[in-house]
Parts: structure tokens; sequence; C-alpha cells
């Protein structure tokens, strides 16, 4: 094989992840720089932050406040690629509150 064609294969076997570092598909973690660890871990905590954070607020929000039901809303949220689901659940499944009314305190000024 020439040097062109195992640079094509090797490109192609090298997916880049959500923060831009390339990684190799089934990188063994002691394989991995301390640049790519580091990006792995904090991509894991946001994912694990969205997905407390959806779940917890499915949990207490009322049913009527949730566009579609609890248990689509649950399964949608586990689905968890790059945080999509939770980020689907806030932009989509909840409903936002609706404008309360300004109360006029009875004073009037003239």
């Amino acid at each position: 094989m020439t040097d062109r064609g195992k640079q094509l294969r090797n490109s192609a076997s090298v997916l880049l992840d959500s923060w831009g570092v390339a990684l190799r598909h089934r990188t063994p973690w002691s394989e991995l720089t301390p640049r790519q660890r580091k990006a792995m871990m904090v991509r894991g905590a946001v994912q694990l932050g969205l997905l407390s954070a959806a779940l917890n607020d499915l949990r207490r929000r009322p049913a009527g406040q949730i566009r579609g039901p609890k248990p689509l809303w649950l399964a949608v949220s586990l689905a968890n690629y790059l945080g999509a689901g939770p980020i689907a659940y806030f932009l989509i499944g909840r409903r936002r509150p609706l404008a309360l009314p300004l109360i006029s305190s009875g004073t009037t000024s003239h």
C-alpha cells in the first residue's frame, strides 16, 4: 500500500469529537494524550450535568407544563449523545410559562 493510501485509510478512521480532539475509534484511555483525556472528562461532566438538570426538572415540573408525556421526555433525555437529549427537552419539551399581567399598586400619577 502506498503512503498516500495509508494516509487516507488512517484519516478515514479518525473521528473528531465535539471538542475538536482527534480520537481513533475505540482508543484505550491509556493511549490518549493528556489534552484528549481532559476533553473527554469535561465533555462527560457537561453531559452528566445536562442529564441531571433535565431529569430533575422533569421530575418536579407538572405534566401540564410539558409538551407530550413525561415518559417520552425521560427516554429522550436518556438518549444522551453529546447532551442532545437533555438539550432537546429544555428547548422543546418544556412549555414556557405565561406572562403574568402587571398588577398596579392602586396609585395613579397625573
